[in-house]
């Protein structure tokens, strides 16, 4: 991810982009200040493929008729004259008021996604808040969204009360979710918990925004590129994609010095195994008709000298074990469970695992902005 500033109006925000040219695009105001819970957010969408615009509204404009609600506009605006219109619109505190109020203007606006949002704005900024984010006016305004809505709000929020959430929900039309924050506080100044609203926010927008654009210069492909990407630089948590709707966690454990978010690197290698290993034995079983019913494979990992195993080189040292069971159910005979443990070591994972295997790494050319 890589991130430019650039003004609205006299606001500053940050755009963060992907690697990759981008699959769309998303507006995140907010009231997060020093809590870092925006870039955790934005980090989660450009993961995906969504340049994010972080329109900090901490200290909003006051007084002269300033509206938020506005300024979110404008910052669409803008986006759009630089070929990223927003699809996604989100807002947190006072951001995401002015989110609600704004998103029915914005024509690129395909879902709108609110994290502990105030329902009545103008109550929060006091004496010379601009009309339209009083309660009345955020309520005509979801109801004229027509556009899928999720509310995040935290039960225990002590500055933005959990009514907040059950005005703003009751004011919307369908479709609408509601996703409960738990025990976080207004920003999300625990990272687990800016992480959780990150991952929610980005896995229910993702199927509510186009699917990533067929590249030209790509041949179609049996199976396309894994990609994988921090999910913040002070944890080891990573976000996978394997397809546009195939989006994991992988980590290290706690002992380890990870959160325990996901799978660790030698799971996610156990799994392909297992996956394949499992497809092998359902595709041969059902070109010869055989019942079998049901397959299951559990794999362990571990490291062991290679005096222990009976098939390994002298002086090779430690080297990487995994144990495979698989489980047979159906009524097959004693011949066809044996063919199938056989075909089993066929699978082509497997033998990418126990053959010669080449990995070819390159660096990434930086972005232009970085030179």
């Amino acid at each position: 991810m890589r991130t430019q500033t650039i003004r609205i109006d006299a606001a500053e925000a940050a755009l963060d982009l992907p690697m990759e040219a981008p699959r769309g695009a998303a507006l995140l105001a907010h009231q997060f200040a020093a809590s870092g819970a925006d870039r955790r957010i934005a980090g989660a969408l450009a993961a995906r493929g969504l340049a994010t615009l972080r329109l900090d509204l901490s200290a909003p404009p006051t007084g002269g008729g300033a509206d938020p609600a506005a300024l979110v506009a404008r910052a669409a605006q803008e986006m759009a004259a630089r070929g990223l219109a927003p699809g996604l619109i989100a807002g947190h505190g006072l951001g995401g008021t002015a989110a609600a109020a704004a998103a029915h203007r914005i024509g690129s606006a395909r879902a709108l996604a609110l994290i502990n949002a105030f329902h009545d704005g103008a109550a929060v900024m006091g004496p010379g808040a601009p009309a339209g984010l009083d309660g009345p006016s955020v309520d005509q305004a979801l109801r004229a969204l027509r556009r899928p809505l999720l509310i995040l709000h935290a039960p225990r929020d002590a500055t933005a009360a959990i009514d907040n959430a059950t005005a703003l929900f009751l004011a919307a039309r369908h479709p609408k979710s509601f996703l409960s924050l738990d025990d976080a506080d207004h920003v999300l100044s625990d990272p687990r918990h800016a992480d959780d609203a990150a991952e929610m926010i980005a896995a229910w927008a993702g199927r509510r925004l186009p699917p990533p654009p067929a590249r030209p210069d790509e041949p179609p492909a049996a199976e396309g590129p894994v990609l994988v990407a921090e999910a913040a630089p002070d944890r080891f948590a990573q976000h996978v994609f394997a397809a546009p709707d195939a989006a994991f966690m992988a980590d290290e454990p706690p002992s380890l010095g990870g959160g325990g978010r996901g799978a660790t690197p030698y799971q996610l290698v156990a799994a392909g195994l297992g996956a394949c290993t499992s497809m092998t034995i359902r595709m041969y079983a059902r070109r010869k008709g055989w019942p079998l019913t049901h397959v299951e494979v559990e794999l362990r990992h571990d490291r062991i000298h290679a005096g222990d195993c009976a098939d390994c080189p002298e002086g090779a040292g430690k080297l990487d074990r995994f144990r495979r069971r698989i489980a047979l159910h159906g009524p097959l005979d004693a011949a066809q469970r044996a063919r199938l443990m056989e075909i089993a070591d066929r699978c082509p994972v497997h033998r990418t695992l126990t053959g010669r295997i080449a990995i070819e790494t390159e660096q990434a050319p930086p972005p232009a902005d970085e030179g």
